[in-house]
């Protein structure tokens, strides 16, 4: 069964959704014995085996809707009563999905910006930090990160955006803080947020609202001024800040 878990270590790597299943007891007659494992994928489609049959389909789709409520179960059956199997036996299997790690895009890679891409990466973010300022990136130690040094507004313009995508903006300038907004906030990322004063954020939105580049509605969406509320002072107490509140959006997504 070494393949199977050299299978989901490259789905792991690659991002990629999938349920593992393992048989972890078996009792009388059953088609596989405790330690068989299988892998099931978001259309169904399996690699590895646990029977066959009636056991294999019930246990497909209890996988899939495991993936779709990304929580593990354990599942029992009677295989004669339950499913009508030949095999008397019983068997319980136990499934943990894997969904996609949520993707974070950080536009700003000053002194917030790197104690927040840390803290991310840490938490489970796959991390793209986003600056045009040239240099900016020569002295980060960060890995397991992308990096993009180029205009952020082109960034914001181009890049896929859906109900996996975390952004932080939290630039040098504010009238980029703002033009990154703007291109973003029409996007319906899963979620957006600013660092800002509440005047900052105040002025933003009406300037925002006014120019009809945004509506009500979807300003209604940023939050902003970003991060729980604390007394934070350094760069890494703002960061703790702005981490708790990503990590509080995530583990509320599903």
């Amino acid at each position: 069964m070494n393949e199977i878990y050299a299978r989901v270590a490259d789905l792991q790597s690659r991002n990629q959704p999938h349920a593992l299943c393992i048989v972890v007891d078996s009792k009388g007659s059953t088609p596989r014995k405790a330690g068989s494992k299988m892998i099931v994928f978001p259309d169904g489609k399996i690699t590895g085996t646990i029977g066959g049959g009636a056991l294999e389909m019930k246990v497909i789709n209890e996988a899939v809707d495991a993936m779709q409520h990304a929580t593990a179960k354990t599942v029992n059956y009677r295989l004669d009563k339950d499913l009508f199997m030949q095999c008397g036996g019983d068997i319980s299997v136990y499934i943990e999905p894997f969904g996609k790690s949520p993707e974070l895009f950080v536009f700003g890679a000053g002194h917030i910006g790197r104690e927040l891409g840390a803290l991310a990466i840490k938490l489970g973010f796959r991390l793209t930090f986003v600056d045009e300022r040239p240099g900016i990136f020569e002295a980060f130690a960060l890995h397991n990160a992308r990096f993009i040094n180029t205009e952020c507004k082109k960034i914001a313009r181009e890049i896929e955006v859906d109900n996996n995508t975390f952004i932080v903006i939290c630039t040098h300038e504010h009238a980029l803080d703002q033009a990154i907004l703007g291109e973003l906030g029409q996007r319906n990322p899963y979620y957006i947020g600013l660092m800002a004063s509440k005047r900052k954020a105040a002025t933003i939105r009406k300037n925002l609202e006014e120019s009809g580049q945004l509506t009500a509605q979807q300003l209604e969406k940023v939050d902003m001024p970003i991060g729980i509320p604390m007394k934070a002072e350094t760069p890494f107490e703002i960061a703790l800040s702005i981490a708790a509140r990503l990590t509080d959006a995530k583990n509320n997504k599903s």
